[in-house]
């Protein structure tokens, strides 16, 4: 049953906004540790009355979980100019009520992102593992919505994560150059 997101809720300690939320758990002598995430809720329900066979559907309310994570992001100052880097990230179901057996103890779900990298204010940014596009990151990200999935304009396989190695540049006077090369192929969901 395909339902509508009429409603979303963002809800939890850790906030809604990752980057400006997140908990330094350490911070000492350049290495660094934060712990973020969010628990984001919202209210679905609506969509057709009877199904093709004439069948009523029960289209009534619900909380939905609309993408919940919790993440780790780590930082080492290697010298003044070089920062190596690294973050996993998780997503959870924060709806008690779903999950395959419908109890609920689906726990983490999937893996997001997860990856490492080398950052230089001269030479540029290096990363490599599971990460979104840049494209995503520089262009997109800052339009898009916490709403579901957030807009795509194709699925997550295709335009965003995968096993990849990606380089940008650093700021040339507002000017940044990027490129991505995925090592995995991924088939269209």
């Amino acid at each position: 049953m395909k339902k509508t997101l009429l409603a979303t809720a963002i809800v939890g300690a850790l906030g809604a906004s990752a980057a400006a939320q997140a908990a330094t758990v350490y911070d000492q002598d350049g290495t660094r540790l934060d712990v973020y995430g969010r628990i984001a809720m919202g209210i679905a329900g609506g969509g057709p009355e009877f199904n093709g066979a004439g069948q009523e559907i029960d289209n009534g309310a619900e909380f939905v979980d609309v993408y919940s994570r919790l993440g780790l992001r780590m930082s080492h100052e290697v010298s003044r100019d070089l920062t190596a880097f690294g973050r996993v990230e998780w997503r959870f179901d924060g709806d008690e009520r779903t999950g395959p057996s419908g109890n609920g103890n689906t726990g983490f779900k999937e893996v997001r992102q997860s990856y490492i990298g080398l950052q230089s204010d001269q030479f540029g940014t290096f990363q490599a593992g599971n990460f979104d596009a840049f494209y995503n990151q520089f262009v997109s990200l800052p339009f898009d919505w916490e709403i579901d999935r957030g807009l795509e304009f194709a699925g997550h396989p295709i335009q965003s994560r995968g096993d990849s190695i990606g380089y940008y540049t650093p700021d040339l006077s507002g000017f940044t150059v990027f490129c991505k090369a995925n090592t995995t192929a991924h088939a269209a969901t």
